[in-house]
């Protein structure tokens, strides 16, 4: 027999026994999903993280259905970490779980996924009572670039939970649209210091210099953080009317601030028309 036969049926052969292997592999995690323990089952939902989609994806999706609502999380978060198309129906399914996790993670799914035509139902997910759904479900349409639900995120920057607010706040700069300049606004005295710093950069990224005299005003904040954002911001606005403040901290801010305020001050002396006063601090400096 000659060389390239033996090769070609010892391929073959180890083909086949792969093959054989992987069924072998799928029929016992399969089994495992049937397992009365719980336990079981949530690690088998894991164990499919090591095949491939095509492998796995069917099984996910039949978890989806389990009795245990751990089960149901960890198959909808492995769905969307395949970004498996095929699941689309059966996760749009789970955003009604009587279990908040799944419903959360369920949302994850369907962003990941990109599945645009769920963006109505995930709309409806942001009124959730619970804020770890309403958070995955604004982060889902971020990853949707669903336009059409500027309305409905604009109304989750008043929502009761930070976090959720935060990410409304992010996906908003993300989707540049110019209706969310004067709630982002209103964020700028939120309570929480991180909202805060979301809506200055925010604000920085959508690029509205109407915004800057409210922006300049948090640059005494009583947070670091929120102080060096407001700087930072104001020099990606080029807003000129920042000069006179972003000068006072170069000439008498602490280091650290210093050095931010000489690189906003760049900033605005390079914006058109250049900001004559911050070329002048610069050069004086």
């Amino acid at each position: 027999m000659s060389r390239l036969l033996w090769i070609a049926l010892a391929s073959w052969w180890s083909g086949a026994a792969s093959a054989d292997d992987l069924y072998d592999r799928v029929e016992a995690v399969a089994a495992e999903l049937r397992a009365p323990e719980p336990t079981r089952r949530r690690e088998a939902v894991d164990r499919l993280a090591d095949f491939d989609r095509d492998a796995a994806s069917p099984l996910l999706v039949r978890a989806l259905g389990d009795a245990d609502a751990e089960v149901r999380a960890r198959a909808a978060q492995a769905l969307g970490r395949f970004r498996a198309p095929e699941a689309e129906a059966p996760l749009l399914e789970r955003l009604g779980d009587p279990a908040a996790g799944v419903r959360a993670r369920a949302a994850e799914a369907l962003g990941a996924i990109g599945a645009r035509r769920t963006s109505p139902a995930l709309v409806r997910a942001l009124a959730d009572p619970e804020h770890e759904v309403r958070q995955a479900a604004v982060a889902a349409l971020g990853h949707l670039d669903a336009q059409d639900a500027v309305p409905a995120l604009l109304g989750r920057l008043d929502d009761e939970t930070a976090g959720v607010r935060r990410a409304a706040i992010d996906v908003l700069a993300r989707l540049r649209d110019p209706r969310a300049v004067v709630p982002l606004l209103g964020r700028l005295g939120d309570a929480s210091r991180e909202v805060r710093s979301a809506a200055l950069e925010a604000l920085g990224e959508l690029g509205d210099r109407r915004a800057a005299p409210a922006m300049i005003r948090l640059l005494r904040d009583p947070t670091d953080e929120v102080r060096v954002q407001a700087v930072e911001s104001l020099g990606q606005l080029g807003a000129r009317a920042a000069t006179p403040s972003l000068v006072e901290l170069l000439e008498h801010g602490p280091d650290g601030m210093r050095a931010r305020a000489a690189a906003a001050l760049a900033r605005i002396a390079a914006a058109d028309p250049p900001d004559e006063a911050a070329i002048m601090a610069l050069v004086q400096d």
